[in-house]
C-alpha cells in the first residue's frame, strides 16, 4: 500500500469514528464554552475517550500522556482519561533508594518531597507527584523491576532527555507474562492478526500462557521491531 494511501485511510477512519462519537460538536461546544452542563461535559470525555481507544494504540498513548495533566484539564476529564492507563498491579518500590542510586544524589537535598503512592502504573514504570526544593511541582517516572531486555539502542527526544532501553524485553507477572515486542504504530498492526491469544497493554502484549501464542508470528513480530527501531535509532548492542 502507498503512503498516500495509507494517509487516506486513516483519514477516512479518523473522520468515520469522530462522527460516531460526536466529537465535533462536542469539541466545539466545549471550546466556546457554551455547555456548562456537567453531566453533558463528562458524557462527552467518556466519547473522546472510547473514540481515542477505537482510533489505535497511538491515539491511545496520546490521551495516557495527558492523563496526568491536571493543571490543564478538567478533573472529570483527566478521570476519564485514566482509565487509558494499563490496569497493571502496582509494585512496591523505594522511590527515593531507586533515585539515589541512579542519580548518585541525596534526595532530601532536591526535593521537598516523593509521594510514594503512584498516580498511574503501567507497564514499564510508575509515575509519582513530586516537589523541588524550589517549590515546582514535578512528575516522576520510576521504571517497574525485573524487566529482561535485548538488544539495547540510544534515543534522544526533542526536549533534550536521553537514555538507552530495550528493543526487546519480556517480564513475569503473577498471572501473566508482558512481552515488550511491539512498536504500537498503526501500520504493524496487521503482525498481530495471525499471534494468538493475548491482551494489548499501553507498551506491552499480555500473554497468558506461552502456547497461546504462535511462535513463528512472535518471531516475525520481533524482527519487525528490531529492524524499524535499527533504522530510526542508534544501536548500542
Amino acid at each position: 500500500m502507498t503512503s498516500n494511501k495509507k494517509k487516506i485511510k486513516r483519514s477516512a477512519k479518523l473522520l468515520q469514528v469522530s462522527s460516531k462519537y460526536g466529537l465535533q460538536d462536542m469539541l466545539s461546544r466545549i471550546s466556546n464554552g457554551s455547555d456548562s452542563d456537567s453531566e453533558k461535559n463528562k458524557a462527552g470525555y467518556e466519547r473522546l475517550r472510547l473514540a481515542l481507544e477505537e482510533l489505535g494504540p497511538s491515539f491511545v498513548k496520546l490521551g495516557q500522556s495527558f492523563s496526568n495533566r491536571d493543571d490543564l484539564l478538567p478533573k472529570d476529564f483527566i478521570l476519564e482519561l485514566q482509565k487509558l492507563q494499563d490496569r497493571v498491579e502496582v509494585v512496591d518500590m523505594d522511590v527515593k533508594m531507586i533515585l539515589e542510586k541512579s542519580l548518585d544524589i541525596v534526595v532530601d537535598e532536591y526535593f521537598n518531597y516523593i509521594n510514594t503512592m503512584p498516580i498511574a502504573a503501567a507497564s514499564i514504570a510508575q509515575v509519582n507527584k513530586a516537589q523541588l526544593k524550589n517549590g515546582q511541582d514535578v512528575i516522576l517516572k520510576i521504571k517497574r523491576p525485573n524487566i529482561v531486555g535485548f538488544v539495547c539502542y540510544h534515543y534522544k527526544y526533542k526536549s533534550g532527555h536521553e537514555d538507552d532501553a530495550p528493543i526487546l524485553g519480556f517480564a513475569p507477572r503473577k498471572t501473566e507474562f508482558s512481552l515488550y515486542v511491539f512498536t504500537g504504530l498503526e501500520e504493524h498492526d496487521y503482525l498481530l492478526k495471525d499471534l494468538g491469544k493475548f491482551k494489548m497493554g499501553k507498551a506491552c502484549i499480555y500473554v497468558k500462557k506461552l502456547f497461546d501464542i504462535n511462535i513463528d508470528a512472535l518471531k516475525i513480530l520481533m524482527q519487525e521491531s528490531i529492524n524499524y527501531i535499527s533504522e530510526k535509532y542508534e544501536r548500542t548492542t
